[in-house]
């Protein structure tokens, strides 16, 4: 017995040409803005302004700008409907769940820390940023489908 993926998943020929223009402009605007954001790290730390190195570090500072353009991708994505263009209802549905329950842990563990007298590393405060931003997006998706 053979199972046709065709039947679940889009090729690229079956999406519409809004879905394919949506998709370019993301690309292009996430390009842009990871060289615009790379630019200014370089300057700020050329010029002085914050030893970026020093005080957060080099991995810490990808790992930063990585989320930043995962939840720039995402959330561009989610309001200009063009994130779900090979889901269904339901794993759409499951998605927002998981979501919402991953930020809402990570909301809580944080709370616990600070509440311990622990500060929250840069990276830590951009992970919640990007869990909550890409929860709010996707139930905000859900209403206007809805």
């Amino acid at each position: 017995m053979q199972y046709h993926y065709e039947k679940e998943w889009k090729t690229m020929d079956e999406f519409d040409e809004r879905q394919v223009l949506l998709r370019g402009k993301i690309a292009v605007q996430t390009v842009i803005v990871t060289v615009v954001m790379l630019l200014a790290a370089a300057f700020i730390t050329d010029f002085g302004i914050y030893d970026i190195e020093k005080e957060i570090g080099f991995s810490d500072f990808m790992i930063i700008a990585s989320c930043f353009i995962i939840t720039f991708i995402s959330v561009n994505s989610i309001l200009r409907g063009a994130y779900f263009g090979l889901l269904s209802r339901d794993r759409e549905k499951m998605i927002r769940y998981i979501f919402t329950a991953l930020a809402m842990v990570e909301i809580g563990l944080s709370i616990f820390d600070i509440i311990r007298g622990e500060s929250l590393s840069p990276v830590s405060i951009m992970s919640i940023i990007m869990m909550a931003s890409i929860s709010v997006c996707l139930w905000m998706k859900r209403k206007e489908v809805a």
